[in-house]
């Protein structure tokens, strides 16, 4: 069975690497992303992104002032045109919509094999903006769990999944698609029919309606005609009901990392392309690694060392021995400079370069690859690690050796000791070790905008993880410079601005 959303954007460059991550990890087989003008950054993430999955981007010309139901006439059209009937499911989605099967469902559970029925119906609920000023830093999946009460009147019908051939002959002004209750099926197995009410058993389309303030502003300026036509901020920014995030996150959040990762790649490989056709004969820029560089374990109060747990990949704090009986934990290690005092770099010690999520990072999970934190001297030789982005702290929890990074301040379970040890030069993890070494050369001891413009021109592919390590250590008001001439190459969570 092979499944496809369509869906219309515009300037959403903050939130649509969490809906393509999203929807991939729910199974959608085929997003297909029309793109409306956007000027944010957008299109570049949707060009990037196909090199991870079936992402299929395509342009609206001249869709600047056009309406969304306009937008959505032209996008079915040419779907219809281009692609006829190779998926069994279509469904069009608004940017606020997130497809969620029930945590015992699978995707494909949802839609029934026999070709009797010519359409499945997820019914809308609509979650509140859960108290967010600015854009919050994770999925909205997991940002905005609560939501109106089931007999709110605005939860609206939902999205209907249509068969290729009924987009054939049907209009997609009628929400139905022309189509008869009884060829339409709700996820329970019901027929629209047997069953006129809103069903959210089995699987439902979470609206996010209002997501912050901010992102509110943004969707007025969209398309103001449809929302004079829909009720006001306050009405629909209901948060009554606690429900559950996504039992998915951790695949969202390696997704996201995943489709990030193409888009570091895409512009370093963009730039060495430009540099070939400006200055063919000009021989590749060689330079040394820092002779500054030094490597630590990082040991909590009461001695247990960072490690990163492989099975999710979450960071947690263990004693040394124990690390070695679990066969699925690998010691982490932070990398210092004396030519960037005030820095640590932290990273697995085998030199993979994988997603490392910590909990609570001001106050949602975030992926980090490769993360840098600004050291504090405390008391007794021991140093505590904020996070740039947020300002909180890094906190190994005693007792359950939990990691967060969710304080304002340091006490004793923010304090850590930093261990000396002898990290390799060659062999394995060798290549992520070098490159760390060349951070501070290619920063040359300043952290500004136009270093990190030039980083682009210098570093290869397989090193594109530096540029949003190098990113989150810039001060905020240089992320915002180097923003204006990079629009959307990198996502709120390693940035201290405010969305």
């Amino acid at each position: 069975m092979k499944t496809a959303i369509i869906l219309i954007v515009r300037n959403e460059v903050q939130d649509i690497v969490w809906w393509l991550a999203h929807h991939l990890g729910v199974g959608i087989s085929t997003l297909i992303i029309y793109d409306a003008g956007s000027t944010d950054g957008t299109w570049s993430l949707l060009q990037a992104a196909r090199r991870t999955s079936d992402i299929r981007p395509h342009r609206l010309d001249d869709a600047t002032h056009e309406t969304w139901g306009g937008l959505r006439r032209r996008a079915v059209a040419d779907v219809r045109e281009r692609y006829g009937r190779e998926f069994d499911w279509l469904g069009v989605f608004g940017i606020e919509d997130y497809l969620t099967p029930a945590e015992e469902h699978t995707l494909q559970s949802l839609f029934p094999m026999a070709e009797d029925y010519r359409g499945v119906l997820f019914s809308h609920r609509l979650y509140g903006g859960n108290g967010y000023i600015g854009l919050p830093r994770c999925s909205p999946v997991h940002a905005y769990t609560r939501h109106a009460p089931d007999d709110f009147p605005h939860h609206g019908e939902g999205i209907l999944f249509v068969r290729s051939a009924v987009m054939d002959h049907a209009s997609v002004e009628q929400s139905d698609w022309g189509l008869d209750g009884k060829d339409i099926l709700r996820p329970s197995g019901q027929t629209l029919e047997d069953h006129a009410g809103r069903e959210w058993t089995h699987g439902w389309v979470r609206r996010y309606a209002v997501r912050s303030m901010a992102h509110q502003v943004r969707r007025l300026a969209f398309d103001r005609v449809l929302d004079r036509r829909q009720p006001d901020l306050h009405a629909l920014d209901r948060n009554d009901v606690e429900g559950a995030d996504s039992s998915l996150f951790a695949t969202t959040e390696n997704l996201a990392v995943a489709i990030y990762g193409d888009v570091w790649a895409d512009v370093i490989r963009r730039k060495k392309f430009e540099q070939i056709l400006q200055m063919p004969d000009r021989d590749s820029e060689a330079f040394s690694p820092s002779s500054g560089a030094r490597f630590f374990r990082i040991q909590g109060l009461n001695g247990e060392f960072l490690c990163c747990d492989q099975r999710g990949g979450h960071l947690v704090g263990l004693h040394e021995g124990h690390i070695e009986e679990s066969g699925h934990h690998v010691l982490m290690a932070g990398c210092v400079w004396e030519e960037l005092p005030g820095w640590i770099v932290l990273f697995r010690e085998d030199g993979q370069i994988c997603s490392n999520r910590i909990s609570h990072a001001g106050l949602a999970p975030v992926p980090v690859p490769v993360a840098a934190f600004e050291t504090v001297d405390v008391e007794n030789g021991a140093v505590a690690m904020r996070l740039p982005a947020t300002g909180r702290f890094l906190t190994l929890v005693v007792g359950n050796g939990e990691v967060c990074v969710n304080r304002t301040e340091a006490f004793g379970w923010e304090y850590f000791s930093l261990v000396p040890v002898e990290i390799s030069s060659s062999g394995q993890g060798s290549e992520l070790t070098e490159a760390l070494g060349f951070l501070p050369v290619l920063l040359d001891g300043r952290l500004r905008a136009e270093n990190l413009a030039e980083v682009l021109e210098r570093v290869d592919v397989s090193q594109s993880f530096l540029l949003p390590l190098m990113f989150s250590m810039l001060p905020e008001r240089e992320q915002a410079r180097f923003n204006e001439d990079y629009p959307g190459l990198f996502p709120s969570w390693l940035s201290a601005l405010v969305f």
